[in-house]
């Protein structure tokens, strides 16, 4: 299964060092670039399973002020 995660739960489970936990759960995960920065700025490093992908496409209803 994929998922799609956001920066909260990741950085919860590598602040306690049970993100190991994820791959044994879902077969991809991802994540979109502005969530790979705002970990960096927390985290050294990333897992190596994590990806990181830009969304091809947002929706207008998402790009409106």
């Amino acid at each position: 299964m994929l998922i799609v995660s956001d920066t909260s739960p990741l950085t919860a489970l590598l602040q306690i060092g049970r993100a190991d936990i994820l791959p044994l759960l879902f077969s991809r995960i991802l994540i979109p670039p502005a969530v790979c920065v705002e970990l960096l700025r927390e985290h050294p490093s990333l897992p190596a399973w994590l990806e990181t992908r830009a969304p091809l496409t947002i929706p207008a209803s998402l790009t409106a002020a």
